[in-house]
């Protein structure tokens, strides 16, 4: 098929044989303390931390890991503007810059740079997932260890592998237009046009799709018992409880570090 929809790509390096829900565990009490702090520091330090293991532990093309958070930075550090503007009487009022009757402040400048980085540094964690794990993966070790119920989780499982098929139905219909000489003209309507008559054999082919899998599925007798077997079953592996281990303790270190010296002065949910 072409394309990709996902960032995860196969590998074998250390990151991509580990459990998904032992990555999950490894990063929750990071997440948890970037997301809380208000202060810069911090989701500097994970960034950088999120960034190395992503880099050495999960083989990801520097290229290619640099492409996916200048995207998010782009979006992240208009946050840096926008507070400026709009910052809250009690922060630092002193006027940094203006355009006009608008006023950019320093405790604003100082509040965006902080929610910008926060948003950076929580992206590169969540990266570790996104760049190292299978979706199906995930959801085996949802339904195998966490428990989640395999009907939901396999109907996921479903609906996950749909996407990349009408992709692919997407560029042959395109391709079928561009053969047959049909235009849909430029702009917004242009546009709306070529929704139109792209989504009606869309439609028709997942209709399709749907039905046979929903036959495949009641032929197996899938929900028929509470409980199945599974032909390839995940574990957690000594490798797995490392990685939580070495991760819960550097956040805990991380954390004592920057409040002794002073860079984590206060805990919020919202800046």
């Amino acid at each position: 098929m072409r394309g990709h929809l996902t960032l995860y790509r196969p590998g074998q390096s250390y990151l991509h044989q580990r459990n998904p829900l032992a990555k999950v565990l490894a990063t929750a009490p990071a997440i948890t303390l970037v997301t809380i702090t208000a202060d810069p520091w911090p989701p500097v330090v994970f960034l950088g931390a999120a960034t190395a293991l992503l880099l050495i532990g999960g083989r990801v093309p520097l290229g290619r890991y640099l492409l996916v958070v200048s995207l998010i930075a782009v979006i992240a550090f208009t946050h840096v503007p926008l507070y400026g503007l709009l910052a809250r009487p009690e922060l630092d009022p002193t006027v940094v810059a203006r355009l006009g009757p608008l006023r950019l402040t320093a405790g604003g400048v100082a509040v965006g740079l902080a929610t910008a980085l926060r948003i950076c540094a929580l992206a590169s964690l969540a990266l570790l997932y996104a760049f190292t794990t299978d979706v199906m993966d995930l959801v085996r070790a949802l339904v195998q260890q966490w428990h989640v119920s395999y009907r939901f989780g396999y109907g996921l499982l479903a609906a996950y592998r749909f996407v990349p098929m009408l992709e692919t139905e997407l560029w042959t219909v395109q391709a079928a237009h561009r053969v047959r000489g049909v235009t849909h003209g430029w702009g917004p309507l242009g546009r709306l046009r070529a929704l139109r008559r792209y989504a009606i054999p869309l439609l028709a082919s997942a209709i399709r799709r749907a039905e046979r899998v929903a036959l495949a599925m009641d032929a197996r007798a899938f929900g028929a018992f509470s409980t199945r077997t599974y032909r390839r079953r995940l574990r957690l592996a000594l490798g797995d409880y490392a990685l939580m281990t070495s991760c819960w303790l550097f956040t805990a270190l991380a954390g004592v570090f920057l409040w002794q010296v002073g860079l984590l002065t206060r805990l919020t949910i919202a800046p």
